[in-house]
């Protein structure tokens, strides 16, 4: 399921740190948490859980903030008005839909660090309809996709559609298929889908994002993330991870989410 969520700004400060997306992402981890504390210690702690990876199945877009304003060299986002939004995308029964719409509705929160952040109410939740899927359908990303593969030395490539273009795919799919086989363990699919079933293909760059993920902190890190179109062609069920738990890794802190690509 995903719905929609539109924030009303509730404090004078309209400067917004452009690496916002940690405070966000714990945000909602804190809000399902004061509602229900062992679906939030399940999401945040485990997920989905074989052998030794694990997958949380939600995803985050980014914020639309529109009207604002940049301070490139701040790196802060001006609000301008006194609303924004998110979409945020969950791998549950679509039974929970009610729970969730009815638990985000009228929540307060901040988003932030200590020296700028908006306060905000939460004022509007919205479920949004799914798409009708296809084998073979069009993507666009709404948050950067983080891919990552290990070379013969074991260390971590941080993968890049164009550099990496010859093994792109082959990660893509991978990363699906790899969610595909936990839900399936968990009962939620009923059969491994095949890689060879399966095609992936970047239609064109959309830019990328250095996200900085637990910023300001000893945790810090900072990955090179895409932003593109892409056409997929896989079983209905696929698409459905796709679109509800997103694409490569770190879905759960804004990454990966994409939107149906209309002609």
């Amino acid at each position: 399921m995903r719905i929609k969520l539109q924030f009303t700004r509730t404090s004078r400060n309209r400067m917004l740190p452009m690496d916002y997306q940690y405070a966000l992402s714990s945000w909602v981890y804190k809000t399902i948490g004061t509602a229900n504390a062992e679906f939030s210690k399940f999401l945040h702690d485990d997920g989905y859980k074989v052998g030794h990876k694990t997958f949380k199945f939600f995803t985050i877009s980014e914020l639309n903030l529109y009207p604002f304003k940049v301070w490139k060299e701040q790196k802060l986002f001006e609000l301008k008005g006194n609303t924004f939004s998110v979409q945020i995308a969950f791998m549950i029964d679509e039974a929970a839909q009610e729970f969730i719409k009815g638990l985000f509705m009228r929540q307060k929160g901040f988003i932030g660090n200590r020296f700028n952040g908006i306060d905000f109410e939460v004022t509007g939740v919205t479920v949004l309809t799914k798409p009708i899927f296809l084998e073979t359908m069009q993507y666009k990303t709404i948050s950067p996709v983080f891919l990552t593969a290990k070379d013969e030395n074991e260390r971590i490539l941080h993968l890049d559609p164009e550099k990496n273009k010859d093994i792109y795919a082959k990660y893509a799919l991978n990363n699906l298929q790899q969610k595909q086989k936990h839900l399936q363990f968990h009962d939620f699919m009923e059969e491994n889908i095949q890689e060879n079933e399966m095609s992936f293909k970047v239609v064109k760059r959309l830019g990328s994002r250095l996200f900085r993920i637990n910023p300001m902190t000893e945790r810090e890190t900072r990955n090179k993330m895409f932003l593109y179109t892409f056409e997929l062609t896989a079983p209905i069920e696929i698409h459905e991870i796709l679109y509800n738990a997103g694409l490569g890794v770190d879905s759960s802190m804004g990454c990966g989410m994409v939107e149906v690509l209309k002609e």
